[in-house]
């Protein structure tokens, strides 16, 4: 089924991993994430179909580590990362929190993030 994560705080936590199938969508909105634990605060690893998994108004605040990435398992996997807050308004900033096909060439997708928020989104909880 559909899944919505909304309006959480993940300090110190472990990523979200989407495992996603028959047209099932994932959408992560108004959440913070703040030093993740492993390498990312939100991988998708499989995507078959018309699967999406969309990313809006949620804050990245750790500019010094990979925010969304994509698995190289499955050359269908996807991010929507639109609409987010990253803690800093530099595109090459924000470029180096997103780990995609730009940065290994066994990811077979780009993973969009313009436009981008330049403050965090009223509804998203304060850190």
């Amino acid at each position: 089924a559909d899944c919505i994560i909304a309006r959480n705080v993940f300090e110190d936590s472990g990523g979200i991993d989407t495992v996603l199938r028959l047209a099932q969508k994932v959408t992560i909105e108004n959440n913070v994430f703040i030093r993740p634990s492993n390498n990312y605060a939100v991988r998708n690893i499989v995507r078959l179909d018309t699967s999406d998994t969309v990313l809006r108004h949620n804050s990245f605040l750790s500019t010094d580590r990979v925010a969304v990435t994509l698995s190289n398992i499955q050359a269908d996997a996807s991010l929507d990362a639109r609409q987010n807050y990253w803690n800093t308004t530099d595109p090459n900033v924000i470029r180096q929190m997103v780990h995609d096909a730009a940065d290994d060439l066994s990811i077979a997708r780009l993973i969009p993030f313009e436009p981008f928020l330049t403050a965090p989104h009223p509804d998203t909880p304060d850190s």
